[in-house]
């Protein structure tokens, strides 16, 4: 498929400057690393995604305070110089200059000295909110409903056009072509997420055929992910009448969307590949059957 360009209807200037790319993030790579007053900052926040890379005797990790996150690294040594180990969800201030990458254009934040300030706000919302739930039973295995085998038509919800979509229909279109699909678009991140949710899993709780929900989103940021953290998604996928599985970013995300839900993947794939999983053992059990019949001449 050819992708046609528009034209553009106003013509480049000869005049205005013209940078390859390797260029203007060494312009901005200058710019940003000689600023005298990015040289020696102070930035709160709650640890993350921490990561140790013991190759390159680094460790990254990002800083957020819920409303956006900056990726930070350090050299292992200066771990020498702290008083306590950085670990994910604790409040810490750190002290370093901004960098960025020449190569991919990134920003960071070199950080050569970090002092624990308490817990972090986030971790302590999110714990006290699982705590009150798991006290209501919305975690109990008890309350977990049975995912059909062999469902005949299922409903998705995701973002619209997003590679989670259509990553988990071609792997049901591939291993269980029988399944019918049905997609309910929802906004899965940003302040709509929440009543854009709750409103597709009541949608789809109205269609008497759809046998299991599938609530699917890629991989993201701990801000881009949030919202399966809200109270109101969660009692909704609870108090759902039909079998809900979530496939919510990647392997170490693990939401409370994802502990009320009837059946947690690891990713939008791996829950394709787990509704299908029981069509493609009797497909395989059948070529089993096939090829061990002999026919009598």
């Amino acid at each position: 498929m050819k992708i046609k360009i528009p034209k553009s209807t106003k013509k480049a200037s000869s005049d205005q400057p013209n940078y390859s790319v390797w260029e203007i993030n060494h312009l901005l790579k200058t710019t940003i690393e000689n600023a005298p007053f990015l040289h020696n900052i102070n930035i709160s926040g709650e640890i993350i995604q921490l990561k140790p890379f013991y190759a390159g005797n680094q460790l990254f990790f990002t800083l957020s305070d819920g409303k956006a996150s900056i990726n930070c690294n350090c050299f292992l040594n200066v771990l020498d110089r702290i008083k306590f180990e950085p670990r994910n969800s604790v409040a810490v201030r750190c002290s370093g200059k901004i960098i960025l990458s020449q190569r991919k254009g990134n920003l960071m934040f070199h950080v050569h000295y970090m002092e624990e300030i308490g817990v972090g706000d986030q971790s302590i919302l999110y714990e006290k909110l699982k705590k009150k739930l798991a006290k209501e039973g919305v975690f109990n295995a008890q309350h977990k409903q049975m995912i059909p085998k062999y469902p005949a038509k299922i409903g998705i919800i995701t973002s619209w056009n997003s590679a989670a979509m259509w990553d988990f229909i071609t792997i049901i279109n591939q291993q269980a072509p029988h399944i019918r699909l049905m997609v309910c678009p929802a906004t899965v991140q940003g302040n709509q997420a929440v009543p854009s949710i709750i409103n597709a899993i009541k949608s789809l709780n109205t269609q008497k055929s759809v046998e299991v929900i599938a609530i699917i989103r890629g991989g993201g940021s701990p801000e881009d992910l949030a919202s399966f953290n809200n109270e109101s998604i969660v009692r909704a996928i609870h108090h759902s009448h039909i079998p809900i599985i979530t496939g919510i970013g990647h392997e170490i995300d693990d939401s409370l969307s994802d502990k009320a839900s009837d059946k947690r993947c690891e990713t939008p794939t791996a829950a394709a590949k787990f509704i299908s999983e029981h069509t493609q053992q009797a497909k395989h059990s059948i070529r089993l059957t096939l090829h061990s019949i002999q026919v009598l001449p």
